[in-house]
């Protein structure tokens, strides 16, 4: 068991320090490069927007829906050859956490151009299919919680901020945020399919 300590030297150089239960500690010197330019700084929201209301209302609703699905559904698929719950869930999460980048980013750069991502490969990596069920749950409950949080602080003028993925067209941070709903909302009709 490892237990990192981090302290800092003089000049620009960080030590983390660890020790290892019975061995020698390490330390690892990172040399850090000292800040220079115009550093990115946003307003603080303090009242959600209307797109951030809309977003945590729609969120709770989707976590209810995923709460209330019987848990004898998590290893079957949704369909023939396709996902089971818990690879959709897993998928789910994925995207949340591609999003988050994608939000936080367009929110304190004014824009985003960034990667898509492999989304069987994401799935099959993370090996949602052999996770427990419930450690699914409180997953998507917790990355949804930040979420939100983040969308929250989203400052009204930075919803137009352009966003581009992958080869795709550039869109406002608004379409992205409302998008990611909809697509929250196609996956959950998988997840509640007969």
């Amino acid at each position: 068991m490892c237990s990192p300590r981090f302290r800092k030297p003089a000049g620009n150089l960080i030590a983390i320090s660890a020790r290892s239960q019975g061995q020698f500690p390490h330390t690892i010197l990172l040399r850090c490069a000292p800040h220079r330019g115009k550093e990115n700084t946003i307003s603080t929201q303090t009242v959600p927007t209307q797109t951030a209301r809309d977003f945590r209302a729609e969120l709770s609703k989707l976590r209810a829906a995923l709460l209330a699905l019987p848990p004898t559904l998590a290893d079957v698929p949704w369909r023939a050859g396709g996902w089971t719950r818990k690879q959709i869930v897993g998928h789910l999460l994925d995207s949340a956490a591609n999003n988050r980048q994608r939000f936080v980013r367009a929110t304190i750069d004014g824009q985003y151009a960034g990667p898509g991502y492999a989304q069987d490969a994401w799935v099959a990596a993370h090996g949602y299919a052999e996770a427990e069920w419930e450690t699914l749950l409180r997953w998507w409950q917790a990355e949804h919680e930040i979420l939100m949080a983040a969308v929250d602080r989203i400052p009204q003028e930075r919803l137009v901020a352009s966003c581009v993925v992958g080869d795709d067209a550039p869109v406002t941070l608004r379409f992205l945020i409302e998008d990611y709903v909809s697509h929250q909302k196609g996956h959950f009709k998988q997840l509640q399919a007969a």
